[in-house]
């Protein structure tokens, strides 16, 4: 009997398989082949997770929209600590004005990267570390807004 095969690094597991296992939150997305434990899956998740963390920490975009909402909690906590009026007027307008922003898919972002590219791209064969290299090296080089988006 042929040991499980399964996608254990963002090096290795193509951006359909993680997008699949990120919706469902079924790791059966990472299975190439076998029946790999639970235990198994579990740590290559969070192995992939770690790559996926690493390289949306490269992205200059990613990082300054994690200290946006960083801004936004604390803004949240003085306004509940401190009863600020303004701070709650405040966190309510950024928060409808947040609603009209309309997220990405990953087809909407591969199109976007395919029309800079000049490439087609499977996303059932380029893996998460490459596509999430292309969106950084496309934002860098052109400044477009991609969202590399991450249910996440």
């Amino acid at each position: 009997m042929s040991k499980p095969s399964y996608y254990k690094t963002c090096e290795d597991c193509p951006i359909f398989n993680y997008y699949k296992a990120a919706e469902t939150g079924d790791l059966s997305w990472l299975v190439v082949e076998g029946n790999p434990s639970k235990k198994d899956l579990q740590s290559a998740w969070q192995q992939i997770e770690q790559g996926v963390v690493e390289e949306l920490l490269l992205d200059k975009d990613y990082v300054s929209k994690l200290n946006e909402a960083k801004r936004k909690a604390i803004m949240k906590a003085n306004a509940a600590l401190f009863n600020r009026i303004a701070d709650k007027h405040r966190i309510e307008v950024e928060e409808t004005m947040d609603k009209d922003v309309k997220k990405s898919t990953l087809y909407d972002a591969l199109i976007s990267l395919e029309k800079w590219s000049g490439m087609v791209l499977d996303e059932k064969k380029i893996s998460v570390k490459k596509y999430l290299t292309y969106v950084r090296k496309m934002k860098e080089e052109h400044g477009q807004k991609v969202t590399a988006k991450r249910h996440i």
